[in-house]
């Protein structure tokens, strides 16, 4: 979104960034360095955009090499010897295999890495201590998730600040920087006004800094 259509609260923030020193990213995907950027947010108006809306479109769907399945359960990876050959599938009570020659996994943080352990690709020990027969070693699966570590500062806003009637999204704009404490990445802070804490009247009069 445009930044003359930001709320005031977030447009205050900005200016205070800029006053500090901080340089506009204008991108904060493209460049990974500290300053403050708009948010980037899957967005169309006023509406979110899932991956599904966003990309399988009517002409998409209509391709004869595309095949779509709802509510699959995929169990494993399936291989020959150590090259995928496909995936195996419960589905409404039916068990099956999907032959493919190219087989990408997305199934986020918390699925993904539970597939490939289940499919025998993970830290070699662990899997043959329950019994798997290990198909690739790779000590990383599984391991290191976290959540990040948040803190938010309230704020009464004016009414003048308060996120308008007809924007949906309360975060439009942000700050990232390093706090070069050793052991931490670069990049590692984020600073970002919410101009609505809850979707309620009270909420909508509270902002937040969330860092």
């Amino acid at each position: 979104m445009k930044e003359d259509r930001w709320p005031a609260l977030v447009t205050g923030f900005i200016q205070a960034a800029e006053e500090e020193g901080w340089r506009n990213l204008q991108d904060k995907n493209g460049v990974f360095e500290d300053g403050y950027f708009p948010i980037s947010v899957a967005n169309e108006d006023g509406r979110r955009e899932s991956a599904a809306t966003g990309y399988l479109t009517l002409e998409v769907r209509a391709r004869p090499n595309l095949n779509i399945l709802g509510e699959p359960q995929v169990e494993r990876i399936l291989f020959s010897g150590t090259r995928v050959t496909g995936v195996r599938v419960h589905r409404r009570g039916e068990i099956f295999d999907i032959q493919a020659n190219e087989v990408i996994v997305s199934s986020g943080s918390l699925h993904s890495p539970a597939l490939l352990l289940r499919s025998a690709i993970g830290p070699a020990a662990e899997l043959a201590e329950c019994g798997v027969d290990v198909v690739a070693h790779r000590a990383g699966v599984g391991k290191h998730l976290m959540e990040y570590f948040g803190l938010n500062f309230g704020c009464y806003m004016k009414p003048q600040y308060r996120l308008p009637a007809d924007l949906r999204s309360s975060q439009y704009a942000g700050v990232r920087w390093s706090s070069g404490l050793e052991g931490c990445p670069a990049g590692d802070m984020y600073l970002v006004p919410t101009n609505k804490s809850a979707w309620h009247d009270i909420g909508k009069r509270l902002g937040i800094l969330m860092m």
